[in-house]
């Protein structure tokens, strides 16, 4: 495979459209031009290109236009920097294996490293069952096992209205793994055009030494190259922290996401004392406040 496309290929124009609109409907912001407009807890504005996605339909070298129209305003866009190698920690990026013209075997054995072979070998010897689709039941359990990770990290999470209605706008697929009945592990998967994106997971940490995570992500893989993508995307994290070594042991291969903003900040390091009280909070609390606290952090 060409890997100038980990680099290069971003989400279709439709997907982030439909996105928008999906934003709109269900969190009820307006939009100014291309962007969206989130009010954040203090009352004032920010004007986003696009809330929640990782990067959207444009890479550093394409957004330039598109930031003059909002340059007067407290702004954020997240785009691709298909040409940054130099990554130090805590550098922003999302983690893709390339999957054109191969199938899930010959991904097993041209991508897959060694180690995360043997882990995934184990994995399957656990009787796991693994269903997918969008069913309601199925969305709250993965629901349930999200909510206790986002805890874990300090970070609000959304309300379940939002994950109830993102198969009607998206195509988009939910996966939850179960033992002995139980769901342990689960995780969203969005369909576009070339890219197969994850943007949300979580686990039930009791049972991390049986990799349930491990089992599902790759039968994700199986999935996206069955249908013929051209890279399956874990989503983000911050280089060089242990949610990105998971990712690069799958042989993930790490692209910059630049945040655009009239003041450049980390978000990891912006919200590191927040996620440290957040965390500590009681369930009822952080239940209560993470859902319409989550609409106003454009951060996220």
């Amino acid at each position: 495979m060409n890997l100038d496309l980990v680099y290069t290929v971003c989400f279709s124009d439709s997907f982030v459209s439909t996105w928008r609109d999906a934003l709109l409907q269900i969190f009820k912001y307006k939009t100014y031009y291309n962007f969206v407009i989130v009010p954040n807890i203090l009352g004032n504005k920010t004007y986003s290109y696009l809330p929640l996605l990782n990067y959207t339909d444009k890479t550093i070298e394409s957004i330039e236009n598109s930031i003059r129209v909002v340059s007067e305003y407290s702004y954020q866009a997240r785009v691709l920097n298909p040409n940054y190698r130099s990554f130090v920690k805590d550098d922003t990026v999302v983690m893709r294996i390339p999957l054109l013209g191969r199938n899930s075997d010959e991904v097993w054995k041209s991508t897959l490293p060694t180690n995360m072979k043997k882990q995934l070998k184990k994995s399957f010897k656990n009787n796991f069952l693994l269903k997918n689709g969008n069913d309601r039941d199925l969305i709250l359990d993965f629901y349930r096992l999200f909510s206790l990770t986002m805890k874990k990290f300090g970070t609000p999470v959304f309300g379940l209205d939002l994950f109830l209605k993102i198969p009607t706008f998206m195509n988009s697929k939910y996966y939850v793994v179960y033992f002995n009945y139980k769901p342990i592990a689960a995780m969203l998967l969005l369909f576009d055009e070339q890219i197969v994106w994850c943007p949300y997971s979580g686990s039930d940490e009791s049972y991390t030494e049986l990799r349930p995570g491990h089992f599902m992500f790759w039968n994700g893989i199986k999935d996206a190259c069955d249908q013929s993508k051209i890279l399956f995307d874990f989503g983000r994290s911050a280089f060089g922290n242990n949610n990105y070594f998971f990712k690069e042991r799958w042989g993930a291969i790490p692209v910059k996401v630049d945040i655009l903003a009239p003041n450049q900040l980390n978000i990891y390091k912006k919200y590191k004392l927040a996620g440290n009280i957040y965390k500590r909070l009681p369930n009822f609390i952080s239940n209560y406040i993470g859902p319409p606290l989550c609409k106003r952090l454009p951060d996220l």
